[in-house]
């Protein structure tokens, strides 16, 4: 079976998708800052890794020996990055990027992406949206999203890192935070560390 990097892995989607990958029989690395005890029942089975997604240093090693890489992590909210659109852009887009050069470096197989599935299209309509729909996104963490995707197929045609995109709308369940508290801050205009979680 493969080995999965898991980046979110503390986060509401990222733990369900930790134990699924686990109870398939996958080797399994979950990556996240774990400022509270794992959601994830699989404990036993789970290699857990304790970074920071803005530490190179730490994806860089937890890339070593991985063959998958879950990209479920989010440094910003919708509410945060309309609130500050550059957040969004020096963290998820600018950190998204170094993760895919060492995905390349790393030699990963695959990289799979949590995108959103809601605001990528832009205003609320009252049909459905369908794949072959035109992305039109209006917000910043919306057009963050496609951003990144843009990206991955950048680095399909650049350094054939395979990809796949998975564009998630307004999922609900258990262990879904009741209060969200991820609030980026700055401090003389320089980034400081904030709680990161799962892509919303």
């Amino acid at each position: 079976m493969a080995k999965c990097l898991v980046l979110g892995a503390n986060g509401f989607i990222g733990s369900h998708l930790v134990d699924s990958l686990a109870r398939a029989g996958h080797s399994v690395r979950a990556f996240d800052r774990f400022s509270s005890e794992p959601l994830f029942q699989e404990n036993a089975k789970i290699d857990i890794f304790r970074g920071d997604f803005l530490n190179m240093h730490d994806l860089s090693e937890a890339l070593k020996g991985v063959a998958y890489v879950f990209h479920f992590i989010s440094t910003t909210t919708p509410v945060t990055a309309e609130n500050d659109p550059l957040i969004d852009i020096e963290t998820n887009i600018r950190m998204s990027i170094e993760l895919f050069r060492a995905c390349v470096e790393a030699k990963v197989k695959r990289v799979i992406f949590a995108s959103t599935g809601g605001a990528i299209y832009g205003e609320a309509h009252d049909k459905p949206h369908a794949e072959e729909d035109i992305p039109k996104p209006v917000s910043p963490y919306a057009i963050g999203k496609l951003t990144i995707e843009h990206y991955l197929r950048y680095f399909k045609v650049k350094h054939d890192l395979d990809s796949i995109i998975l564009r998630i709308s307004n999922p609900y369940g258990e262990r879904q935070p009741l209060h969200r508290n991820r609030i980026p801050r700055r401090d003389a205009g320089r980034m400081v560390r904030y709680q990161l979680g799962s892509v919303s």
